[in-house]
């Protein structure tokens, strides 16, 4: 039943639990701790017991201690992640499990050289096949954020990484991560358009939102053809799901994704799959509707191409009839 015991009952076990939390016995103690922690108590004396249960010799009490520190709702006292961070690289596979998943339960502010620890010791762990990748790919994403720079950049190419993990658990997790990662993932979520699946990559930096249409701005003049459509269709995905951008920004935007739809050339770009390139941004200035009205001139003259492939001009007028809609 745990936390959800009637009061009266919980009362009773909480006067019946807490003098065992004194009792000389290691086992009845972390019994006692565990139990009351089950029940949503949590004290010192708690904390105290499980943090001290992590050094045990029996690898079964340390998992135990990892276990229930992870669910005490007043958060891990920050005098138990030291020996959390120690023990990810304990010999025993249910130890270092426990400890990686109490260490992404972290809510509680930490300084930077701890998140940073704990950070450096998890990342090794996506590849332990023993221990979760999930559970892992969660710690690192909820602790990354606030540990120093060059760890939280290394953090994100690792997250990045984990996103072709074999295990969907494993995938999902990653995702997430990235996107509460916010704004300091975009530059490198961008640089891999067109190395893993674009699909993936425009689906979270949608789900960043704001924070990712400055860098995808940029994008829109990228040498290579695979960033600047993947930038233009996520642009339109993120106007499209009611994003709040100046009226200069969009204009900008706008005008960009209409230059690659008619195939208008930059100086140092490459022209790469203008086909698909074009349609792209076709599409995407669709998902703009009404916002992209200075695009219908030039979607027009697409539409009424015969020369041009007809997938295009059928992007062209299903754009003009989503930027025209009422």
């Amino acid at each position: 039943m745990g936390q959800n015991l009637p009061q009266a009952l919980r009362g009773q076990a909480v006067s019946a639990l807490n003098p065992l939390l004194s009792n000389n016995q290691t086992r009845i103690r972390l019994d006692a701790a565990e139990a009351l922690v089950n029940i949503g108590e949590s004290s010192p004396e708690i904390a105290g017991i499980l943090t001290s249960s992590l050094r045990d010799e029996s690898s079964f009490t340390r998992s135990r201690a990892a276990n229930a520190l992870s669910n005490i709702r007043q958060g891990i006292p920050q005098a138990a992640v030291p020996t959390l961070i120690s023990l990810l690289s304990d010999r025993n596979d249910f130890v270092r499990a426990d400890a990686a998943r109490a260490l992404g339960n972290i809510r509680q502010e930490l300084p930077q050289t701890l998140r940073d620890q704990a950070v450096t010791a998890l990342s090794p762990l996506i590849g332990d096949a023993n221990v979760p990748g999930a559970v892992v790919t969660r710690a690192l994403g909820n602790l990354a954020q606030g540990s120093s720079q060059p760890v939280r950049d290394q953090t994100i190419t690792t997250l990045i990484g984990a996103l072709g993990h074999p295990e969907q658990p494993v995938q999902t997790a990653a995702a997430n991560a990235l996107v509460n990662m916010g704004q300091a993932a975009v530059p490198q979520l961008i640089q891999q358009f067109g190395n893993t699946s674009s699909l993936t990559i425009g689906s979270i930096l949608s789900r960043i939102s704001e924070g990712s249409i400055p860098d995808l701005t940029e994008a829109l003049s990228h040498r290579d053809f695979r960033v600047r459509a993947n930038a233009a269709m996520t642009l339109g995905q993120i106007i499209n799901n009611g994003a709040r951008v100046n009226p200069e920004t969009l204009n900008r935007i706008v005008t960009e994704i209409t230059n690659i739809a008619t195939q208008a050339q930059r100086h140092g770009t490459t022209s790469g799959d203008n086909t698909d390139s074009r349609i792209a941004a076709v599409q995407a200035l669709g998902l703009f509707g009404p916002q992209a009205q200075s695009a219908v001139p030039a979607l027009t003259v697409i539409a009424n191409n015969n020369q041009l492939h007809q997938n295009i001009r059928r992007a062209a007028n299903d754009a003009l009839s989503r930027i025209n809609q009422e």
